[in-house]
């Protein structure tokens, strides 16, 4: 055989015997072990969008009575002294 053959030969062996290591001495993932991250298991759950309820407020600026149906993207929000304010969605 030639010599770089037994090379690439020799450098395949190396190869496998350290990917076979690898395998063997890799930790087992299920163990409740606590050099496992903290991150590795958490889930998230779906990112949904934020409901628009598409009223605006009337020209009296109340809220409640003051707010009336658009087909605007815009949100009526009231506010504690009485007033009404228009939101984007």
């Amino acid at each position: 055989m030639s010599k770089p053959f037994v090379m690439a030969l020799r450098f395949l062996a190396l190869l496998a015997f350290l990917l076979a290591l690898s395998v063997v001495f890799a930790p087992d993932p299920a163990t409740n072990s606590p050099y496992v991250s903290a991150l590795s298991d958490l889930t998230v759950g779906p990112a949904l969008a934020a409901t628009c309820d598409h009223t605006k407020c009337n020209e009296r600026g109340s809220f409640g009575q003051g707010c009336s149906s658009t087909s605007l993207n815009i949100g009526c929000l009231g506010s504690r002294t009485g007033g009404c304010s228009n939101k984007h969605c």
